[in-house]
């Protein structure tokens, strides 16, 4: 539904709290940890989360999908086509986010260590530009259920790290990274949500590709 405004109004404005702005974030959070022994250490969580509330897209947000209100967005609320589907799940609402971090001393005094991140993909939602009589206005074209997602992304690094004492208290490390080492390609951000745009849904944005990194440490 678009809605017609009568009256457009003044530029004046209140800046107020509405009772009806807010958004809630609920979570659990299950986490077991292990502090070095044995040549050995784990940290890992498993974080259950849903955030919800009031946002919506003004003439400030542009693509990104991030007009939580604030006291910066003047023009939110002006106009009644800015509450069409304004209430659901945040831009940044994951079910779940698991976190692996593992690290073991082989011989030589060689420390490995690997971290894997796992989440869903955040919500995203479609909006369409309408013209009433009050002028051109872009209103959230879906509700904002969670039924629309960026696909979930999985990510692993491996870390190799050998230290050399010099002398008394200097130590030299060696380095060796592997940086997302699936080659993850998810996408992660879209070029536009305009559903009458040629680059709706156009993938914009992926992890940085696999990559190696060397690295040299002196501590002292």
């Amino acid at each position: 539904m678009v809605y017609n405004q009568l009256n457009v109004g003044e530029s004046k404005y209140v800046l107020t709290n509405p009772k009806d702005f807010g958004q809630k974030y609920r979570g659990l959070v299950l986490s077991l940890n292990k502090r070095y022994s044995n040549n050995w250490l784990l940290n890992s969580s498993l974080t259950w989360s849903k955030s919800d509330g009031l946002t919506t897209i003004s003439p400030s947000t542009g693509t990104r999908q991030l007009g939580i209100i604030s006291e910066t967005s003047y023009h939110t609320g002006k106009d009644p086509n800015d509450w069409t589907n304004a209430r659901g799940l945040m831009q940044f609402d994951r079910t779940w986010v698991f976190k692996f971090q593992f690290g073991y001393t082989l011989p030589w005094d060689i420390l490995a260590s690997v971290n894997f991140q796992y989440m869903t993909g955040r919500p995203y939602t479609s909006r369409v530009q309408v013209y009433p009589d009050q002028g051109r206005q872009r209103i959230l074209a879906e509700p904002r259920d969670g039924k629309n997602r960026f696909d979930r992304l999985s990510m692993l690094d491996i870390r190799m790290q050998k230290t050399f004492p010099i002398y008394r208290k200097v130590r030299f490390s060696a380095i060796f990274d592997i940086f997302n080492v699936f080659n993850s390609d998810t996408v992660i951000g879209y070029e536009s949500f305009d559903q009458w745009s040629e680059l709706y849904l156009s993938p914009s944005s992926l992890p940085m590709p696999r990559r190696l990194q060397v690295g040299l440490k002196m501590e002292f």
